[in-house]
């Protein structure tokens, strides 16, 4: 079923349209006034990501209600609404990224390689981002009550997103890269 989503998208039009909306919303989280910047401004943490739980790689769950507490209330409320944008996204770059996998790897792979199910990367990390999210929002909502299992966890999801994404990033690369070579399909 998720195979005939990501090759319905896998087309010229379904590419721009998810690729067009990816970017739209990767600007408006990290240029657009609305997204990281404004959430610095409540947190006035500085450097990249202001301290965002999305943002944290291995994250211990102290560190996480350190992060909590230091973004006040205003922060905490923003990061609401920080996260009802990004309930979209993964949902709409994982789709895209994926579509983009497998658009190379038809390129690059006979149809019954198993090189072709790649695709499936860049959906688990949404998958891991959807779960993160959760964790954030659980623990927004509980602030200032403490639920370590929850921030461990979240941090886990956080943790396997980023992981997930660089092995995504090396496939796209990688698969593309031979999509494009004269053996492409030849040498499967």
């Amino acid at each position: 079923m998720i195979e005939n989503i990501v090759d319905r998208i896998a087309t010229r039009r379904g590419l721009w349209v998810f690729g067009c909306a990816t970017a739209c919303l990767f600007l408006f989280f990290n240029v657009s006034p609305f997204g990281v910047p404004r959430f610095r401004q409540y947190t006035h943490i500085p450097g990249p990501g202001a301290g965002m739980l999305d943002l944290q790689f291995a994250c211990s769950p102290e560190r996480i209600y350190r992060l909590l507490a230091e973004y006040g209330d205003g922060g905490r409320h923003y990061y609401f609404f920080l996260l009802a944008v990004d309930f979209v996204f993964p949902v709409v770059y994982g789709l895209f990224l994926a579509a983009v996998l497998r658009v190379f790897a038809r390129r690059a792979f006979s149809s019954d390689s198993r090189w072709m199910n790649l695709y499936v990367i860049p959906l688990l990390v949404g998958g891991c981002d959807y779960l993160e999210n959760l964790g954030i929002l659980t623990l927004l909502l509980s602030f200032p009550r403490r639920l370590f299992a929850v921030a461990l966890l979240t941090s886990v999801f956080t943790t396997s997103k980023w992981i997930l994404s660089g092995v995504a990033g090396v496939a796209i690369v990688v698969v593309g890269m031979l999509s494009l070579g004269p053996a492409a399909k030849e040498a499967k």
